[in-house]
């Protein structure tokens, strides 16, 4: 069902959607826009057989994804989702621990955000705004959790072997992990955007993933994070961050 944002808002605000089957959620989260004007609820929906439609009709920049809508387990409609609309990007709200392996599928699948929904509403927020800019957001709580899923279900690339990364994109791969953006990756290197998103574009492919979490996931995984840290173990590297 769309929404009315003000004029102001659906010009500026990043537009967001929200999916779940409970009414009483969908209506709490309505009023994200109180806690930052930045973003807009334009749209609601409650049923798996409709959300494609939805999406459709109200374009929105951030899809927050109930997990119980997809029944769980099930990632095939995110896969649906982001093959019609490979720009949109998906915060999964969790209801709590989620199934062996769901966070893995799902980051394969490309969502680009997992929180908790008993999590305090300013981080659901920074969670909206880094998907919407580009960056992975994984509530701290679910970082090892979402690594070792993923690990778990995604063919592993053995260290000892060669992923053809040359040492520029080996070092942007850290660089993403570490959750930053194309433009700050950009700026911290003295490299155009455009060449960033190229090189990016060959790591997924080489990697054979398909976003910026299982690209993260794969760093973290395989310790690049820590060797570019000089051996530093233990600190968080992905955008999991919570105040």
């Amino acid at each position: 069902m769309p929404l009315q944002p003000s004029k102001v808002q659906a010009q500026t605000a990043t537009r967001v959607l929200v999916a779940s089957p409970s009414a009483l959620l969908r209506q709490g989260l309505r009023h994200l826009a109180r806690l930052a004007p930045s973003l807009a609820v334009i749209g609601e929906c409650g049923r798996t057989d409709e959300l494609l439609a939805s999406v459709g009709q109200s374009r929105p920049d951030v899809l927050l994804l109930d997990q119980d809508l997809t029944e769980g387990r099930d990632v095939t409609l995110l896969r649906e989702l982001l093959s019609h609309y490979p720009r949109l990007r998906v915060v999964v709200l969790l209801a709590g621990e989620p199934p062996d392996d769901y966070l893995g599928r799902a980051a394969a699948a490309g969502a680009a955000g997992f929180v908790l929904r008993q999590a305090d509403p300013s981080l659901l927020v920074k969670a909206i705004r880094a998907v919407a800019s580009g960056r992975p957001w994984i509530q701290r709580e679910l970082t090892s959790r979402l690594i070792q899923d993923y690990v778990r279900v995604t063919t592993p690339v053995p260290t000892d072997m060669p992923t053809g990364l040359s040492p520029r994109q080996r070092e942007l791969l850290v660089l993403l992990a570490q959750g930053l953006r194309n433009r700050d990756i950009a700026q911290q290197l003295g490299l155009s955007e455009k060449t960033v998103k190229a090189h990016l574009t060959a790591v997924f492919r080489k990697l054979g993933v398909s976003s910026r979490v299982g690209a993260a996931c794969y760093a973290v995984s395989q310790g690049l994070c820590d060797q570019a840290m000089d051996g530093v173990k233990g600190r968080p590297t992905m955008a999991a961050r919570t105040p």
